[in-house]
């Protein structure tokens, strides 16, 4: 019984040695299982022994540690040194409670690295890889478990260095005949359809502009104003006799003017952008600029 406990945590699968993720961290990270029900540590597995003969180990680690990355002695190159099999060997170490390196660190001893986003080799039909294993890595910041949990995991590839959700473009030549009918018409309606609202357009301005003039009103000294001025137009009238201010006769007090004011009242829009950062307590660094992160390990 002792010695099935101390070998639960790993899963032999013909050569290939991984550890499971532990128990008290599978329900965090449950995101990082694939179709197949296989942890990011057996995924991981899978891909590298393309790289080796079908035969591959990763050790289990204890709680607080990381994986170092491919030895300087390894013949296999790229096919170790991409950020795919980065990505799963990360999540591999964080559902084990662990840490992990930035990928500049971890490729430390590559001779040279893959493509970002791709892996050079076929991938084995014995397992399915997340989407998100495929995402863009920074080179200097620890692998972002945040971004990869909210992308998820479908669609998944399957022997194929890339990406099954890659786009793919088709060619102007196997446009159908029929489709260019259907454009060309549709252009020829709408062309129509321009020229008589033009024509429409140009006719109502026409109108417009002479609708004004009949609002057109002349005073008395020849100076014409216009009701669409803003303000209202007030006929002028001359006086025929003129009086001397008379303190005593009220009609000799002078008109006081009352000038209409036009106050702007002007407000001037702040806008302030905060900038929150805040770094995952597993990792060696990584603070991520623009976006909260949760302190830990995303729970579903």
């Amino acid at each position: 019984m002792l010695l099935l406990l101390s070998l639960s945590f790993i899963l032999v699968e013909a050569q290939i040695q991984v550890p499971d993720c532990l128990p008290a961290a599978k329900r965090n990270w449950n995101w990082t299982y694939n179709s197949l029900e296989q942890a990011p540590c057996s995924t991981a597995g899978y891909i590298a022994a393309q790289c080796s003969n079908g035969q591959f180990t990763i050790p289990q680690l204890a709680a607080g540690n990381h994986y170092t990355g491919p030895s300087g002695g390894s013949d296999n190159g790229i096919c170790q040194c991409n950020s795919v099999l980065y990505s799963l060997i990360s999540a591999c170490a964080g559902c084990q409670k662990g840490t992990w390196l930035s990928y500049d660190e971890w490729t430390a001893n590559c001779s040279a690295r893959a493509a970002m986003s791709t892996f050079p080799q076929s991938i084995s039909n014995s397992t399915r890889v997340p989407a998100w294993a495929f995402l863009n890595v920074s080179t200097s910041q620890p692998w972002d478990n945040i971004t990869a949990c909210n992308f998820g995991g479908s669609p998944e590839s399957v022997g194929t260095f890339r990406p099954s959700f890659a786009p793919q473009y088709s060619s102007g030549a196997a446009v159908s005949a029929g489709l260019i009918a259907g454009v060309v018409a549709g252009a020829t309606v709408a062309g129509f359809a321009a020229i008589a609202a033009g024509v429409w357009y140009l006719v109502r301005r026409r109108r417009q502009r002479r609708a004004p003039q009949s609002n057109v009103k002349p005073s008395s000294t020849g100076v014409t104003t216009q009701d669409n001025s803003g303000y209202e137009s007030v006929p002028w009238t001359p006086q025929s006799d003129m009086k001397f201010y008379d303190p005593s006769d009220p009609r000799t007090y002078p008109n006081v003017a009352v000038i209409p004011g036009n106050p702007t009242n002007a407000a001037a829009m702040t806008t302030t952008t905060s900038l929150t950062t805040a770094n995952d307590s597993r990792a060696s660094s990584g603070a991520k600029p623009h976006r909260t992160i949760y302190q830990g390990l995303p729970e579903v």
